[in-house]
């Protein structure tokens, strides 16, 4: 899918819009990814996490299903709403698949974020989400709602035709099957980037809310560092045509990004944006902390 490049800076002439009511909302409503490790070293509840808050929890490579689900547990005993990742190529069976799923909804947990997942070869029958989907499993259970994934940056082993094709095989079954489903992008931290890849996708997605991933406070080399591991190709290249070598020592934070799509989000109130969604690369403390202090 061909798209023309998106410029974000304002006409001659034009009144910069109040975007702080949206701003705040961003933050306010903003998700975090926790791993199962992380919930579970807190021992009580954390006063820097709001009850309410929804916190992803991912499905390791090499982790068990039973770590997510007990991280899960205590979210959902301290008034989170945990959404688990549910990696399609990390499930060994149909039947386990519904046993995972039975012992989530058991305990309150109706959210899952469908994913592909790294692991090669696939553990079971699933080779990737649309697989996972097409086997009719996920509809047996009392699911409210499944996120997916988007890649606005592209995927290291899926070319953009078979992401788009994806992308309208997972809207046709929401549609379908009357469930809610939204688009968690892989993590970003250039604005244009995002906007260009939403403006081309906005009729592809219908009614699909997406939610922009970006990276937490963190240091600027680990950034680079885990954006190489992720792909994340065209961000990186952004960043470092502006970057000093000197620079590679201090925290980056995402304030001016989430202006940036505050801004867009303001100007364009019928966009898919509908939200943000941190990967806390520098600490889970530290990614709620910001969020909370940057309005």
């Amino acid at each position: 899918m061909k798209c023309n490049a998106y410029n974000s800076l304002g006409e001659e002439g034009f009144r910069e819009p109040d975007i702080e009511p949206r701003l705040h909302q961003l933050l306010m409503e903003a998700s975090l990814e926790a791993t199962p490790k992380q919930v579970l070293k807190l021992h009580t509840v954390p006063d820097w996490l709001p009850a309410g808050s929804w916190v992803y929890v991912p499905f390791l490579p090499k982790g068990r299903f039973e770590e997510t689900f007990e991280a899960c547990e205590r979210l959902l005993v301290w008034g989170m709403l945990p959404v688990p990742h549910i990696p399609a190529r990390s499930v060994p069976s149909e039947a386990c698949l519904h046993q995972w799923l039975s012992s989530l909804t058991h305990i309150g947990v109706y959210n899952i974020l469908l994913i592909a997942g790294e692991k090669t070869p696939p553990a079971g029958p699933f080779a990737n989400t649309l697989a996972l989907l097409a086997s009719g499993v996920l509809s047996k259970h009392p699911l409210h709602g499944i996120g997916v994934a988007g890649h606005p940056e592209g995927h290291p082993f899926a070319a953009n035709h078979e992401l788009t094709r994806a992308l309208a095989f997972k809207r046709e079954y929401a549609e379908r099957n009357q469930i809610r489903m939204w688009v968690v992008t892989q993590f970003s931290f250039d604005a244009e980037i995002f906007i260009q890849w939403l403006e081309c996708y906005q009729e592809l997605l219908g009614s699909l809310p997406v939610y922009l991933g970006m990276p937490g406070p963190t240091q600027l080399k680990n950034l680079l560092f885990y954006a190489a591991q992720c792909g994340v190709v065209e961000s990186v290249a952004a960043l470092r045509r502006n970057l000093k070598t000197t620079q590679l020592l201090k925290p980056w934070t995402p304030d001016l990004l989430v202006q940036e799509v505050a801004r867009y989000q303001t100007i364009n109130p019928d966009t898919p944006f509908q939200g943000i969604h941190l990967y806390p690369f520098g600490g889970l403390k530290q990614s709620a902390k910001w969020l909370r202090g940057a309005h």
